[in-house]
């Protein structure tokens, strides 16, 4: 078989791990592309709900509970990251709720373009950022789980 006739191989990873996927509401589709991974957070119903109200409101208790259980059996916490990502009530939320756990996950930040603004609550809490690319989101993902509770910033330099 010629490499341009081969089936693209899905997203897939060589430990169990879990992850905790968080974007904005627009950013769904693209989360569904990371099935390989067991989720967390796989209600997309009561996830998707959260966009009827912000985090500060008090139909949002219900929610951040459930979040807050997903968080906790989370071994990666997963940012997709698209223009106004950073400026998302629930994925500010989100961030600062891992960021806050005595044991938090792993961050690992999806840029959808390069462009895209990192979330400031993401920037030096030990994140890995990578562009929305097969291999390297696999990279990272592994990495994140390995590299929990390091400070700064990074990311892989091209191959």
């Amino acid at each position: 078989m010629s490499p341009t006739h081969r089936k693209r191989r899905p997203l897939c990873m060589k430990s169990r791990l879990k992850i905790y996927i968080c974007h904005e509401p627009d950013e769904g589709g693209v989360a569904s592309h990371l099935k390989a991974w067991s989720r967390t957070n796989d209600d997309g119903s009561l996830y998707d709900a959260r966009a009827g109200f912000t985090p500060d409101s008090p139909q949002a208790e219900r929610v951040q509970s459930h979040l807050h259980v997903a968080l906790q059996s989370a071994d990666v916490f997963v940012c997709i990251i698209a223009q106004g990502t950073g400026f998302d009530d629930w994925v500010i939320w989100e961030i600062n709720a891992a960021r806050a756990m005595a044991s938090p996950p792993g961050m690992v930040g999806i840029l959808l373009h390069e462009a895209d603004p990192k979330p400031p609550d993401m920037v030096d809490a030990g994140a890995i950022f990578v562009p929305f690319q097969r291999d390297k989101v696999e990279r990272a993902i592994e990495w994140a789980a390995q590299n929990r509770g390091k400070s700064g910033d990074f990311s892989f330099v091209d191959d």
